[in-house]
Protein backbone atom coordinates (compact mmCIF):
# COMPACT_ATOMS: atom_id res chain seq x y z
CA UNK A 1 0.00 0.00 0.00
CA UNK A 2 3.01 2.31 -0.11
CA UNK A 3 1.77 3.80 -3.36
CA UNK A 4 -1.43 5.04 -1.66
CA UNK A 5 0.20 7.04 1.11
CA UNK A 6 3.64 8.59 1.27
CA UNK A 7 5.62 6.54 3.77
CA UNK A 8 7.94 8.42 6.04
CA UNK A 9 10.16 6.53 8.45
CA UNK A 10 10.43 7.87 11.96
CA UNK A 11 13.68 7.74 13.89
CA UNK A 12 13.15 5.50 16.89
CA UNK A 13 16.11 6.70 18.96
CA UNK A 14 16.32 4.78 22.20
CA UNK A 15 12.64 3.85 22.30
CA UNK A 16 12.41 0.18 23.22
CA UNK A 17 8.97 -0.16 21.60
CA UNK A 18 10.58 -0.11 18.15
CA UNK A 19 13.61 -2.32 18.64
CA UNK A 20 13.72 -5.68 16.90
CA UNK A 21 10.60 -5.20 14.79
CA UNK A 22 10.14 -7.71 11.95
CA UNK A 23 11.53 -6.63 8.57
CA UNK A 24 8.01 -6.54 7.12
CA UNK A 25 7.00 -3.76 9.55
CA UNK A 26 7.53 -0.02 9.13
CA UNK A 27 7.40 2.88 11.55
CA UNK A 28 5.15 5.58 10.12
CA UNK A 29 3.79 8.85 11.53
CA UNK A 30 0.10 8.65 12.34
CA UNK A 31 -0.64 11.52 9.90
CA UNK A 32 0.52 9.32 6.99
CA UNK A 33 -2.12 6.65 7.56
CA UNK A 34 -5.12 8.53 9.01
CA UNK A 35 -7.04 11.76 8.93
CA UNK A 36 -8.54 12.92 12.23
CA UNK A 37 -11.02 15.47 13.48
CA UNK A 38 -10.97 17.26 16.84
CA UNK A 39 -14.31 17.66 18.61
CA UNK A 40 -16.09 20.66 20.13
CA UNK A 41 -18.16 21.60 23.15
CA UNK A 42 -21.30 23.62 22.48
CA UNK A 43 -21.84 26.62 24.76
CA UNK A 44 -23.00 25.03 28.02
CA UNK A 45 -25.05 28.12 28.92
CA UNK A 46 -27.10 27.90 25.74
CA UNK A 47 -30.20 25.89 26.67
CA UNK A 48 -31.03 25.43 22.98
CA UNK A 49 -27.92 23.24 22.60
CA UNK A 50 -28.41 20.72 25.44
CA UNK A 51 -31.22 18.33 26.28
CA UNK A 52 -32.16 15.84 29.01
CA UNK A 53 -34.45 13.96 26.65
CA UNK A 54 -33.86 12.25 23.33
CA UNK A 55 -30.92 13.97 21.68
CA UNK A 56 -27.70 13.44 19.84
CA UNK A 57 -24.86 11.65 21.76
CA UNK A 58 -22.07 14.02 22.87
CA UNK A 59 -19.04 12.18 24.22
CA UNK A 60 -16.64 13.37 26.90
CA UNK A 61 -13.65 11.47 28.31
CA UNK A 62 -15.86 10.42 31.23
CA UNK A 63 -17.97 8.42 28.75
CA UNK A 64 -14.95 6.48 27.50
CA UNK A 65 -14.85 3.22 29.43
CA UNK A 66 -13.53 -0.30 29.25
CA UNK A 67 -16.12 -1.50 26.75
CA UNK A 68 -14.98 -1.45 23.14
CA UNK A 69 -18.07 0.42 21.93
CA UNK A 70 -19.63 3.54 23.43
CA UNK A 71 -23.40 3.22 23.53
CA UNK A 72 -24.64 5.70 26.11
CA UNK A 73 -23.38 9.17 26.94
CA UNK A 74 -23.91 11.29 30.03
CA UNK A 75 -24.98 14.32 28.00
CA UNK A 76 -26.89 14.85 24.79
CA UNK A 77 -27.12 17.79 22.46
CA UNK A 78 -29.94 19.06 20.28
CA UNK A 79 -30.16 18.96 16.51
CA UNK A 80 -29.71 22.74 16.65
CA UNK A 81 -26.29 22.25 18.28
CA UNK A 82 -25.34 19.62 15.70
CA UNK A 83 -26.18 22.03 12.88
CA UNK A 84 -24.82 25.27 14.34
CA UNK A 85 -21.75 24.08 16.28
CA UNK A 86 -20.74 20.96 14.35
CA UNK A 87 -22.04 22.22 10.97
CA UNK A 88 -23.89 18.93 10.56
CA UNK A 89 -20.63 16.92 10.58
CA UNK A 90 -20.86 13.87 12.83
CA UNK A 91 -18.68 10.81 13.33
CA UNK A 92 -20.47 7.70 12.06
CA UNK A 93 -21.09 4.53 14.02
CA UNK A 94 -17.94 2.41 14.13
CA UNK A 95 -15.52 5.37 14.10
CA UNK A 96 -12.39 5.01 16.24
CA UNK A 97 -11.99 7.80 18.81
CA UNK A 98 -9.05 8.61 21.10
CA UNK A 99 -8.57 11.01 24.01
CA UNK A 100 -5.48 13.21 23.78
CA UNK A 101 -5.88 15.57 26.73
CA UNK A 102 -5.72 14.78 30.45
CA UNK A 103 -6.42 11.05 30.02
CA UNK A 104 -4.20 10.43 27.02
CA UNK A 105 -4.74 7.38 24.84
CA UNK A 106 -8.18 6.10 25.78
CA UNK A 107 -9.70 4.47 22.69
CA UNK A 108 -13.23 3.38 21.88
CA UNK A 109 -15.40 2.71 18.86
CA UNK A 110 -18.66 4.58 18.42
CA UNK A 111 -21.76 2.48 18.94
CA UNK A 112 -23.87 5.07 17.13
CA UNK A 113 -23.43 8.28 15.15
CA UNK A 114 -21.99 10.79 17.64
CA UNK A 115 -20.01 13.97 18.29
CA UNK A 116 -17.48 14.59 21.04
CA UNK A 117 -15.60 17.28 22.90
CA UNK A 118 -12.26 18.92 22.06
CA UNK A 119 -10.23 16.47 24.19
CA UNK A 120 -11.06 13.66 21.75
CA UNK A 121 -10.32 12.97 18.10
CA UNK A 122 -12.24 10.90 15.57
CA UNK A 123 -9.80 8.84 13.51
CA UNK A 124 -10.35 7.94 9.85
CA UNK A 125 -7.80 5.64 8.16
CA UNK A 126 -7.00 6.64 4.57
CA UNK A 127 -7.48 3.02 3.53
CA UNK A 128 -8.87 0.14 5.53
CA UNK A 129 -9.80 -3.35 4.45
CA UNK A 130 -12.73 -4.48 6.61
CA UNK A 131 -11.66 -2.20 9.51
CA UNK A 132 -8.42 -4.13 10.04
CA UNK A 133 -6.30 -0.98 10.45
CA UNK A 134 -8.97 0.68 12.61
CA UNK A 135 -9.02 -2.31 14.97
CA UNK A 136 -5.22 -2.48 15.05
CA UNK A 137 -4.99 1.22 15.97
CA UNK A 138 -7.64 0.66 18.65
CA UNK A 139 -5.20 -1.76 20.29
CA UNK A 140 -1.87 0.07 19.79
CA UNK A 141 -2.75 3.75 20.18
CA UNK A 142 -3.17 3.57 23.99
CA UNK A 143 0.46 2.42 24.24
CA UNK A 144 1.91 4.61 21.50
CA UNK A 145 0.14 7.83 22.53
CA UNK A 146 1.36 7.52 26.11
CA UNK A 147 4.93 7.07 24.93
CA UNK A 148 4.61 10.19 22.76
CA UNK A 149 5.99 13.60 23.58
CA UNK A 150 3.40 15.40 25.69
CA UNK A 151 3.20 19.03 26.72
CA UNK A 152 2.08 20.39 30.07
CA UNK A 153 -1.32 22.00 30.37
CA UNK A 154 -3.15 23.60 33.29
CA UNK A 155 -5.01 20.40 34.17
CA UNK A 156 -2.32 17.87 33.19
CA UNK A 157 -0.50 16.42 30.20
CA UNK A 158 -1.78 16.73 26.65
CA UNK A 159 -0.83 16.06 23.05
CA UNK A 160 -1.27 18.87 20.54
CA UNK A 161 -2.00 18.30 16.86
CA UNK A 162 1.69 18.41 15.92
CA UNK A 163 2.47 15.69 18.49
CA UNK A 164 -0.49 13.61 17.31
CA UNK A 165 0.65 13.91 13.68
CA UNK A 166 4.05 12.37 14.38
CA UNK A 167 3.03 9.57 16.76
CA UNK A 168 5.22 6.71 15.48
CA UNK A 169 3.00 3.77 14.55
CA UNK A 170 4.63 0.33 14.16
CA UNK A 171 2.82 -0.84 11.03
CA UNK A 172 2.77 -4.53 10.10
CA UNK A 173 1.29 -5.94 6.92
CA UNK A 174 -2.50 -6.14 6.73
CA UNK A 175 -2.35 -9.91 7.27
CA UNK A 176 -0.26 -9.44 10.40
CA UNK A 177 -2.57 -6.67 11.63
CA UNK A 178 -5.50 -9.07 11.30
CA UNK A 179 -3.64 -11.82 13.18
CA UNK A 180 -2.73 -9.41 15.99
CA UNK A 181 -6.30 -8.15 16.23
CA UNK A 182 -7.73 -11.67 16.42
CA UNK A 183 -5.24 -12.96 18.99
CA UNK A 184 -5.39 -9.93 21.27
CA UNK A 185 -9.20 -9.84 21.28
CA UNK A 186 -9.29 -13.59 22.01
CA UNK A 187 -6.86 -13.05 24.88
CA UNK A 188 -8.99 -10.20 26.25
CA UNK A 189 -12.13 -12.35 26.10
CA UNK A 190 -10.33 -15.10 28.04
CA UNK A 191 -9.33 -12.57 30.69
CA UNK A 192 -12.96 -11.41 31.00
CA UNK A 193 -14.11 -15.00 31.52
CA UNK A 194 -11.43 -15.66 34.17
CA UNK A 195 -12.05 -12.44 36.13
Amino acid sequence: KKDLVETELVKDGDNAYYQNLPDSWEIVPLKNIVNYRIGKTPNTKNKNYWTNHEGFPWISIADMGKDKYIGRTTRKITNKAVEEVFKGIVSPKGTLIMSFKLSIGKTNLLGKNSVHNEAIISIFPYWDNNNVLRNYLYLVLPIISNSGETISAIKGKTLNSKKIDVLPIPLPTIREQQEINTKVMLFLRILEIIS
